[in-house]
């Protein structure tokens, strides 16, 4: 991850009970986000987009320049992409494989799918991937 936030603000969305902060506290990796957005404060969840924008506002970050990694179709997928945010599904158990769907199973996969996309695109997104 250490890589990612090199060249990305990351920053996580999560549908908690207001003690997401603690948690990633006790995990010993609250640092590596600047914002964390729970709909446990923030009185939304997703796939609701008033979650991804209550994020987005607080990352100052543009939705069509930012993506959104979840591991959950229904919830993250399309809650983001309803929200104006490209999505990839962090898809480590291959549920999704059969499906055409942007998807990683593993964080080096998606070291390699940033690249290309930014390969891809003539100026450089903006620095946003919300977890």
């Amino acid at each position: 991850m250490d890589r990612i936030r090199k060249h990305y603000s990351i920053s996580v969305i999560s549908n908690a009970d207001g003690h997401i902060d603690a948690v990633l506290r006790r995990c010993g990796i609250r640092d590596c986000f600047p914002c964390i957005t729970d709909s446990g404060i923030v009185g939304h969840e997703k796939p609701d987009p008033a979650i991804f924008e209550a994020a987005l506002r607080e990352m100052k970050a543009d939705p069509g320049e930012s993506l959104y990694v979840g591991d959950v179709y229904s919830v993250d997928y399309v809650g983001a992409t309803d929200a104006g945010m490209q999505a990839v599904l962090f898809d480590v158990a291959g549920a999704y494989r059969d499906r055409d769907l942007p998807r990683v199973e593993c964080l080096s996969d998606l070291e390699r799918w940033l690249r290309v996309s930014d390969e891809n695109h003539s100026q450089p997104a903006q620095s946003s991937t919300i977890w």
